[in-house]
């Protein structure tokens, strides 16, 4: 965001006496083409009685010439600006066609305005070496501009030089070393020789502190700081001046403060004069200090050290009726991250899948474990298969005991893959051998497995009785496991095949899971026999063993410890795949999963503050150390989520524990006061809402739902305690469009379904809560969630539910009112007894709705804020022979919010046509929306409508008939830029923000704007997509 600073620069020249002081020349005013808006400017000298005329030179820059009256004692001189740094891409520019690559010749008319900046002072021969080793062809300029900043850079040692003037060209050479103002004259050189106009810059050089939870630099600043500074701008056709800083290698932005531009260094000193002949003694000081001690806290910081110890205590208060209540909730989340870098690779957009995403889980699951859970087991195994997957996805899971008993002790014996030293089959045959022996079987069962080489055969129909001896050595071993029946020990069946070996089926997944089970003839097999085997093998250099399926707790830990027994003895790191633990009571994990474009984490549920605090802290520190995010940019420059949600999980222990079971009234109270506050499913969520989105309200597009579930409410108090009556109650109305019972913005999936192995949980999931970029904001929303069940459990809350009708997405759209409502729900829970402060929630606000630009003219204020749009989805199509509907993004809306406005004078128009403006609870102040088609995709709802960007905003003055003063946004870059690719940081990602909004650009001459009658179904929006038919 822009970042507001004051610059005070003060120079002291304190002479032995009073002398007679020259007329000084003072040019420490910035000079007109700097491209940062000066908001304030001040130049005062000591001693006052002085005359000062300001006047340009002829390069026009600003300058300052003193005549001072009378003798004095001394010479002060201070500076103090006000400067809005709003970030700056130094490389938004064209070139010419005939300038893009380097060599090129300027135009002849071009060349003779730029010869005082081709003028070459420097023959020396170290100066003719070094142009030899900088000399280049058939390179693109920029290129080769940011090689002769860098080489500068390189070859020079950067010192802090106090002496007057500038060293030559050669000298700096020489020595090695140099000022920022002896780098700037040698690159300046360098280009004039290479045939590129250059001239020398004197300027302030502002550098600002990064902070916050996603500063990416690798050796960020200590503080902010500010000094007098020297660098270049060299000018190339069609793009203009363009700044290099050969001291930091960098391309001039926003830090940048031009005071003077001249062909040589003398035309460019900051102070030019003298005195009487006298002992002098020099000092200076320079500061910067940001103004609004507080700039707006952002999600980047988005709390003080004092309002976070507010937040906690709140949370503790809430914990503690929690006690006292005997209300024993846990929850759980899916926080959701992404690489830091290449983030525009498939794996971070689309992809559930990637070689890297795979890897960065691993490291980041070995960090959790070492972090929190020491003697868990690490296990890999199979998660979601969705259609169009060649396989199901990859899972880490990480399990312990509850007990805190060990279920793995030495975490060394964990095998990473690729592994550092390769193991080989035999190893392999040993491990098998020894883990047979340390479960107290006999190894003679043990079967080597062999890829089939004749399953082309068997899918043409061949039926192969016997097959021939392998032609390749075996990829790893099986050992039949069972449970003796009625004992808690193992034991060994023999398994034989028709065609006499284990051939495995094709594919590339573990060995587990292509085994022909179908082909195993059991001896001696009882009737309820399923065949079951521990599987090992050699993959990429590393043993993998697969366990199999076990139904017993104990069973499985004795097998796990039989393991690492076996590893440890044999020093033969493992890595252990395969089926997890069975459900029990006794033991805990968490996942982490793959989802297209992110790395998901399922929390082990909290059962209090305190250690939801260490979970959620935990998991982001050390996401940070593996170089994941939670947050990213779209191509235009805005700040989303990872995008994978943090959906939010609520429920007990056990399942009867879980206080949605216990307190059937607390479902009903939960989805009557989200029903009742938009606010809940909009503010928190991500850019896709509507009702074909992952999170859709109740009421979205099924308003006779509404009706519905308040019948259901009617007969909750007569179905009494009974878990499964609880669930079917309302399992088919928290549903979406499709009949999806996941996919809604409260999930009952896991409550208490009897027909899903995994159903009967007693938990409920709100799924309208993005993945927030800091941790404490993820915190606070899950604080609002507790502190909102805690009500609830001491006053149920009731109500008919509310028809919203197409205000949902009309008003509840704007951020505007999101944010009336979210005060609201902060009202009551104070009334209630919980101390939330709205002010909380304005990093949220800022990060979810993003200012689009502001504009003053006169006493009226205009404000262009992002606001919601619910995406249409298409028609289904065939896609690569499957399904699918694509998703309509080409319509968009934002907020316009206008203070200081007489209504009845002015009116506020979008190209034109006059928005619906509505009173806010602010005197003066009005908000309206516009909505618009933003871009042409190659499938749209309105694929013949044209695009209505450019908007052009005019404050339209009725008595005069023409506008005041007026604004434009663009969705694309106003230069005709076409990024390729997102941002690469934040200070990227705002100069494309900041390049879509112009101060500039009403409305031209005397016209008159379209009135057209309200919407009557969305009053507040004005849909740019509508004909209109009046005018005025």
């Amino acid at each position: 965001m822009s970042i507001k600073v004051s610059l005070n620069h003060k120079t002291h020249y304190q002479f032995d006496r009073d002398v007679s002081l020259s007329p000084h020349l003072i040019r420490l005013r910035p000079a007109p083409h700097t491209r940062i808006p000066i908001e304030a400017y001040s130049l005062n000298i000591s001693p006052k009685n002085h005359f000062i005329n300001w006047q340009q030179d002829p390069f026009g820059n600003h300058i300052a010439r003193l005549v001072f009256n009378e003798k004095s004692d001394h010479l002060s001189i201070e500076v103090d600006l006000i400067a809005k740094l709003n970030v700056i891409n130094p490389f938004d520019f064209f070139i010419d066609e005939y300038a893009r690559n380097y060599p090129f010749t300027y135009e002849p008319h071009l060349k003779d305005e730029l010869l005082p900046y081709l003028k070459l002072s420097e023959e020396g021969p170290l100066f003719k070496k070094w142009l030899e080793s900088t000399s280049m062809s058939d390179i693109l300029t920029i290129d080769y501009l940011s090689f002769l900043n860098n080489q500068v850079k390189n070859a020079v040692d950067y010192v802090v030089r106090l002496e007057p003037g500038v060293q030559t060209s050669e000298e700096t050479l020489q020595l090695g070393r140099g000022a920022c103002r002896d780098m700037a004259w040698l690159l300046l050189q360098t280009l004039r020789s290479n045939g590129i106009a250059a001239r020398f810059v004197s300027g302030y050089l502002i550098q600002i502190k990064t902070s916050g939870y996603h500063s990416r630099e690798i050796n960020p600043l200590s503080h902010d700081l500010t000094d007098l500074h020297a660098w270049v701008e060299a000018f190339l056709p069609g793009a203009g001046w363009i700044g290099l800083d050969p001291t930091a290698g960098f391309f001039a932005s926003e830090g940048h403060v031009p005071l003077c531009c001249t062909p040589e260094p003398l035309s460019a000193a900051p102070v030019v004069g003298c005195t009487d002949i006298c002992k002098t003694d020099f000092n200076f000081s320079m500061s910067v200090n940001r103004l609004d001690s507080a700039m707006p806290l952002t999600h980047e910081d988005p709390y003080t050290e004092e309002t976070w110890k507010r937040i906690d205590q709140l949370g503790i208060q809430v914990d503690n009726e929690f006690k006292e209540q005997n209300v024993n909730l846990t929850m759980g989340g899916e926080p959701t991250f992404v690489s830091m870098d290449n983030q525009d690779d498939p794996e971070w957009t689309v992809s559930a899948m990637g070689e890297k995403k795979h890897a960065v889980a691993c490291d980041l699951m070995q960090r959790l474990m070492k972090r929190s859970t020491p003697n868990s087991l690490l296990l890999h195994g199979q998660g979601k298969w969705y259609g169009g997957e060649t396989l199901p996805r990859w899972t880490l899971g990480c399990f312990w005991l509850k007990d805190g008993k060990p279920l793995w002790n030495d975490p060394s014996l964990f095998a990473e893959m690729p592994v550092k030293i390769p193991s080989n089959i035999e190893m392999v045959e040993q491990f098998i051998f020894e883990l047979a022996l340390a479960l107290k079987l006999k190894p003679n069962h043990i079967m080597p497995a062999y890829e089939d080489e004749n399953w082309q055969h068997l899918l043409e129909g061949s039926d192969l009785q016997t097959s021939p001896e392998p032609e390749r050595p075996p990829i790893g071993f099986i050992l039949p496991l069972k449970i003796k029946t009625g004992k808690q020990t193992f034991h060994s069946p023999q398994w034989s095949f028709k065609r006499k070996y284990l051939f495995l089926a094709a594919g590339t997944s573990a060995m587990g899971y292509r085994l022909p089970l179908k082909q195993v003839e059991i001896i001696p097999r009882e009737p309820s026999d399923l065949p079951t085997a521990l599987c090992i093998e050699l993959r990429a250099g590393t043993v993998c063993l697969f366990i199999p399926p076990i139904e017993d707790l104990i069973h499985y830990c004795t097998l796990v410890h039989a393991v690492e027994t076996t590893a440890a003895k044999l020093q033969c790191p493992v890595r252990i795949e395969g089926y997890p633990p069975p459900s029990d009571p006794n033991i805990l994990n968490y996942q982490i999963t793959p989802d297209p474009g992110v790395i998901e984490i399922n929390v082990f549920p909290a059962s209090n503050w305190e250690q939801l605090k260490e979970i959620i802290f935990g998991i982001f520190e050390e996401a940070k150390n593996v170089r994941l995010t939670t947050e990213k940019y779209l191509v235009d420059g805005r700040r989303v989520g990872a995008g994978g949600g943090h959906h939010v999980i609520i429920g007990g222990a056990t399942v009867d524990e879980s206080p949605i079971l216990k307190r059937p009234d607390l479902l009903q109270s939960v989805l009557t006061f989200w029903q009742h506050h938009p606010s809940l499913s909009y503010f928190f969520s991500g850019l896709f809402v509507g009702p074909t989105s992952q999170a859709p309200r109740i009421d979205e597009a099924r308003h006779e739902a509404l009706y519905e579930l308040e019948i259901a409410f009617s007969q909750l108090p007569n179905i009494g305690t009974s878990f499964t009556q609880i669930d079917r109650l309302f399992r088919n109305l928290l549903v979406d469009i499709t009949g999806n019972t996941h996919r809604t913005e409260i999930s009952i999936d896991k409550l208490y379904d009897p027909q899903t192995p995994h159903g009967k949980q007693g938990l409920i999931e709100f799924r309208s809560f993005e993945m927030q970029p800091h941790p404490q904001m993820s915190l606070i929303q899950l604080l609002l969630v507790r502190a909102l069940v805690a009500y609830f459990w001491k006053k149920p809350y009731q109500g008919r539910l509310i028809r919203w009708g197409t205000s949902l997405h009309d008003r509840m759209m704007m951020p505007h009112f999101l944010w009336q409502d979210l005060a609201d729900i902060v009202q009551e829970l104070k009334y209630g007894g919980y101390p939330f402060d709205i002010e909380w929630f304005k990093p949220f606000f800022d990060f979810r709705f993003p200012v689009y630009g502001t504009a003053q003219f006169g006493e009226i204020r205009l404000e262009l804020r992002m606001a919601l749009e619910p995406w249409n989805v298409l028609g289904e199509e065939s896609v690569n022979s499957h399904t699918a509907r694509t998703v309509d993004s080409s319509t968009e809306r934002l907020q316009v919010k206008i203070a200081g406005y007489n209504k009845e004078r002015y009116l506020v128009t979008c190209n034109k046509r006059v928005i619906p403006l509505q009173p806010s609870s602010v005197s003066g102040e009005f908000i309206g929306a516009v909505r618009f088609k933003a871009d042409n995709p190659a499938a749209s709802l309105h694929p013949y409508m044209p695009v209505h960007v450019p908007l052009v905003f005019d404050i339209y003055d009725t008595w005069i008939n023409r506008s005041i003063g007026g604004c434009k946004y663009h969705y694309t870059h106003p230069g005709g830029v076409n990024y390729a690719k997102p941002p690469i940081n934040a200070q990227d990602a705002e100069s494309r923000r900041l390049a879509r909004f112009e101060v500039i650009g009403h409305t031209p001459g005397v016209h008159k704007p379209i009135l057209e009658p309200i919407n009557e179904e969305y009053p507040y929006t004005l849909d740019l997509r509508r004909p209109n038919n009046f005018t005025r």
